[in-house]
């Protein structure tokens, strides 16, 4: 039997697709992180719990519900694509390039872009949410920073590739260039909880969408992910 043809999916589609998973995320991080900050609680705690309460079952449920539907059972067969097998040689070379492009993009551009979007765009945002300051006491802050290394650091982004570049990146009607940038531009609009990063985050994700559309499997941008988010939450334990 042949495989049905990959439907793909509109401008519109895509958008709804890629910006929706973020609006359930940020509406319960602007409600609850107040009442938690009062109570002692950084920011940031409260964003890391949305991983595990919002964005990984909002994710999965979503690509589970199209699995059913055309596997008519639980299953992602041919929901989560660009799984192909490529080389120890590429998994090396290529997470080399996005590790290095993204620390590069961020460590060159995040810290004016934030300052510039946070003073001139933004500044009708509560000031909690601008400064998000990583404060409380040791055993608070402990918990905190374990839960960014397993929810924002691993399992989120795992579950992020998993749905932006297994399942909407492939379906996205274009040229290669076309999706690549507009799956970039998107997964940074989702992150609507840091909109002072749009831009820098839409430059710095570029190589993971590049790969997997060039290489035809999205591991190799995962694994970078993963590296990449793992290394920027090691600093925090310093703070301890």
């Amino acid at each position: 039997m042949m495989n049905e043809p990959l439907k793909m999916h509109s401008l519109l589609e895509s958008i709804l697709f890629h910006l929706l998973p973020g609006v359930p995320i940020v509406l319960f991080y602007l409600l609850v992180a107040p009442a938690w900050i009062e109570r002692g609680l950084p920011a940031a705690f409260t964003l890391v719990i949305a991983v595990p309460v919002i964005l990984i079952p909002t994710q999965l449920m979503i690509l589970y519900i199209l699995g059913y539907k055309k596997n008519h059972r639980l299953s992602l067969n041919n929901i989560i694509l660009y799984q192909d097998k490529t080389s120890i040689k590429n998994y090396f070379i290529y997470g080399i390039i996005i590790v290095l492009w993204s620390l590069l993009i961020f460590g060159l551009f995040q810290k004016p872009l934030a300052a510039f979007f946070k003073t001139y765009v933004l500044s009708f945002l509560p000031d909690w949410m601008l400064l998000n300051e990583f404060q409380g006491n040791q055993i608070v802050l402990l918990i905190t920073s374990i839960l960014i290394m397993i929810f924002g650091s691993i399992l989120g982004p795992l579950v992020e590739e998993f749905y932006f570049r297994g399942f909407l990146l492939p379906r996205i009607k274009g040229s290669d260039t076309f999706k690549i940038f507009i799956n970039s531009t998107l997964f940074a609009f989702y992150h609507f909880w840091s909109p002072w990063d749009f831009v820098v985050r839409s430059i710095a994700v570029l190589p993971v969408a590049y790969t997997a559309v060039k290489k035809r499997t999205i591991y190799i941008g995962m694994i970078a992910h993963i590296a990449l988010n793992v290394m920027t939450s090691i600093p925090l334990f310093a703070l301890l």
